[in-house]
C-alpha cells in the first residue's frame, strides 16, 4: 500500500494514504526536547498545552498533542470538515497563545510529572548524552512555572513555522480547503549530539527492575532487521526458554535523519536479576560473534513485509515520510523500501550487529555487573577535584566526604570518587527557598548543596553569580519533612571520633584497661596486683581486637547510611 505526497495551503508537504477506517490527521512540526537546554526544559512541552486549549474541555477527546526528542505533533480523528477546523484553530493558537492560561496548564504540567513513572531508558539516555540534547527526554522539565510569555512567543515564534512543518493523513486525501496559518521560517535540522558516550561497550548500575541496552546504529532497512531479530531471540531465550523475564522488548527508534537507537529491556525478579543479565547480554554477544542465520533472514523479511502491508503499516509509512521531510532526510516510498527490505543480506545485518554492540550502553540493577572483559564502568566519578574551601559533612567523623568549593567549579568527594561540576559547564542550578542549592553538568552528574547536610558558611551564597544567567532554576517549596537531615546523631558522632581513626581506635580499647589495671595496682594486695600483671598482656589484646571489631561495624554501619553521593 503506497502513501502519496503532495502539499496544502501553497507550500507545506503533506504524505497521504488512503487506507483507514477513519480519517486522521497530523500536523508535525521539527522541534522537540533536544532543542531545549535544561533549565528552560518544558517550553515545548506547555507550548503544545496552550495551543490545544482552546479546543474546550467539552469537546469530544478525538485530538491530542505530542512532544518527543525532535518532534512536535498536532493529531486529530473525524471528518475532512473537522479536521480543517481542528488546525484552522491550533494554528490560530499558535499565532496567539492564550498566555492568560499560562499559570494552570504549568500546574498541569508539574500534576503530569508527578505521575509519571521512570523510564528504563532514561540512564541509557543521560549516560549517552548527559543533561543536554538528546539526554533531555529523560530529565525533568525544570522550565515548567518560570517561562514569561514573551519567552513562549519567541520560541513558538521561531519553531512552530510553516518551513519547519510538515503533514500526514491516514485514510483519505488531505482536505482540499485546509489552510495552515503560520509565520514562514526555515526548517531546522535536528540538533547535533553535544556529548555522545565513546567508553563503549559500558554498563551504569541504577534503580531499576530489570535490565535495559541501547545501541547506536546508522539507519537502514538491515538496522530495522536486526531489531526484530533480538526481539525474537531475547523472547526465546528469556521467557520461553529460562523463565527469566515475562516481556522482553526491543524497538528500533530514530534520534535524527542519520542515526537510530536500538533499545531493548526486559524486566526480571530481583532474584534472577544475576542470571538474567548474564543471559541478556549473551545473547547480545552472539549477534555480533556469529550473526543471524539465512533463515531468521527470510522469516523476518516475510515478517516485516507482511506488518507494512496493511492499513496501518500504510499510515506508518505515511507518518515516517513526514518526520522524514522536515528533519532532512530523503523520502523512501514504501516500493523502495521493498526493494531495499528484498536486498538486505546476512552480512548487512551482522555489521550492524557489531555496530550495535560497539557503542552499547546497558543499565543494570545495583550491584550487578557484567563479569566480561572488555566492558566499561560508566557513571563512576573519576573528575579532578578542583581546587579550593573543604567543607566538612555534618555527620563527620563518620562521613568523611568533603564538599570543595573553588573558583573553578563544585567537588565533592567521597573517598576516591570524585564529581566535579565546573561552572562553565553547569547545565541548571536548581535553588530552593530552604538554601538547599543543586548543580547539574552538562555531563549530568550533580552535586546537591544542603546547609543541613554541610557545615556550611556562606559557600553556596554566589552560586547563582558564578554560573551565569539562564541557568537558574527556582524550586517548588519543600515542607520540613522533606528537607534532608543528618543521619548520625550525637552519640553515634562520639563514638566515630573514638574508632574511625585506626590508631585512636587502638587507645579507645586500651583506655578502659590501663585504668583498670591502675586501679589494680593502687588499691588491690600484692598478689592480686602480680595476678594483674600477668593477664594484662592477654586483657589488652582482647581489648584491641574489641575495640577493632566495633570499628569495622560502625564503618559498615556508616557505609550504609550515607550511600549514594548527596
Amino acid at each position: 500500500m503506497e502513501f502519496a505526497q503532495a502539499c496544502v495551503d501553497g507550500d507545506v508537504p503533506v504524505f497521504w494514504t488512503e487506507s483507514g477506517d477513519q480519517m486522521t490527521a497530523g500536523l508535525v512540526f521539527r522541534v522537540g526536547r533536544a532543542d531545549e537546554v535544561l533549565a528552560r526544559g518544558g517550553i515545548t512541552h506547555l507550548i503544545e498545552h496552550l495551543a490545544l486549549y482552546p479546543l474546550g474541555a467539552s469537546a469530544r477527546m478525538d485530538y491530542n498533542g505530542q512532544v518527543d526528542a525532535v518532534t512536535t505533533t498536532f493529531m486529530k480523528r473525524g471528518s475532512a470538515q473537522e479536521i480543517t477546523d481542528f488546525f484552522t484553530a491550533v494554528c490560530a493558537s499558535l499565532r496567539d497563545l492564550p498566555v492568560q492560561r499560562l499559570e494552570a496548564e504549568s500546574q498541569v504540567l508539574r500534576t503530569e510529572a508527578e505521575g509519571r513513572s521512570a523510564a528504563l531508558s532514561g540512564p541509557l539516555l543521560i549516560e549517552r548524552y548527559g543533561a543536554e540534547t538528546y539526554g533531555l527526554p529523560a530529565c525533568p522539565e525544570f522550565g515548567i512555572g518560570s517561562f514569561q510569555a514573551d519567552e513562549l512567543r519567541a520560541w513558538t515564534g521561531q519553531h512552530f513555522t510553516r518551513g519547519n512543518a510538515a503533514m500526514w493523513v491516514v485514510g483519505g486525501p488531505p482536505p482540499s480547503v485546509i489552510r495552515l496559518d503560520l509565520p514562514d521560517g526555515p526548517a531546522l535540522p535536528a540538533p547535533e549530539p553535544t556529548r555522545s558516550e565513546s567508553r563503549t561497550p559500558g554498563w551504569v548500575n541504577a534503580q531499576v527492575p530489570g535490565v535495559g541496552w541501547s545501541g547506536l546504529v546508522r539507519r537502514s532497512t538491515a538496522a530495522q532487521v536486526y531489531a526484530r531479530v533480538l526481539n525474537h531471540r531475547l523472547l526465546r531465550e528469556l521467557r520461553h526458554k529460562q523463565g527469566l523475564a515475562y516481556s522482553p522488548s526491543v524497538s528500533y527508534s530514530v534520534r535524527d535523519q542519520d542515526m537510530a537507537h536500538v533499545i531493548a529491556a526486559s524486566d526480571g525478579l530481583p532474584e534472577v536479576h544475576a542470571v538474567l543479565v548474564s543471559a541478556f547480554i549473551r545473547e547480545l554477544e552472539r549477534l555480533e560473534a556469529a550473526g543471524i542465520t539465512a533463515e531468521e533472514l527470510l522469516s523476518t523479511v516475510e515478517e516485516l513485509r507482511s506488518s507494512w502491508n496493511t492499513p496501518q503499516g500504510a499510515g506508518a509509512r505515511a507518518i515516517g515520510a513526514a518526520r522524514n521531510a522536515i528533519m532532512g532526510r530523503p523520502v523512501s516510498y514504501v516500493a523502495a523500501w521493498r526493494d531495499g527490505l528484498a536486498a538486505v543480506s546476512v552480512a548487512d545485518v551482522h555489521e550492524v550487529a557489531r555496530e550495535a554492540f560497539d557503542s552499547s550502553v546497558f543499565v543494570l540493577p545495583p550491584k550487578k555487573e557484567p563479569f566480561r572483559a572488555g566492558f566499561t564502568a560508566l557513571g563512576v566519578p573519576t573528575g579532578t577535584a578542583v581546587a579550593g574551601r573543604r567543607v566538612r559533612s555534618a555527620d563527620y567523623p563518620l562521613d568523611r566526604s568533603r564538599l570543595i568549593f573553588g573558583e573553578e567549579g563544585v567537588s565533592l568527594v567521597q573517598g576516591e570518587a570524585v564529581h566535579t561540576v565546573h561552572y562553565t559547564q553547569c547545565a541548571a542550578l536548581l535553588q530552593w527557598t530552604d538554601g538547599g542549592r543543586e548543580l547539574i553538568g552538562r555531563d549530568g552528574v550533580g552535586i546537591r548543596i544542603e546547609p543541613t547536610l554541610w557545615r556550611l558558611k556562606d559557600e553556596a551564597a554566589d552560586l547563582e553569580q558564578k554560573v551565569g544567567a539562564g541557568k537558574s532554576v527556582a524550586m517548588p517549596y519543600r515542607s520540613a519533612d522533606k528537607v534532608p537531615h543528618p543521619w548520625a546523631r550525637w552519640p553515634a558522632r562520639m563514638a566515630g571520633w573514638l574508632l574511625v581513626d585506626p590508631t585512636m581506635a587502638v587507645v579507645t580499647g586500651l583506655i578502659p584497661v590501663a585504668a583498670a589495671f591502675v586501679l589494680v595496682l593502687l588499691l588491690a594486695p600484692g598478689e592480686v596486683a602480680f595476678g594483674a600483671v600477668i593477664l594484662v598482656w592477654p586483657t589488652t589484646a582482647l581489648a584491641i581486637a574489641n575495640a577493632r571489631l566495633a570499628r569495622v561495624r560502625l564503618l559498615r554501619w556508616a557505609a550504609k547510611r550515607s550511600a549514594g553521593p548527596r
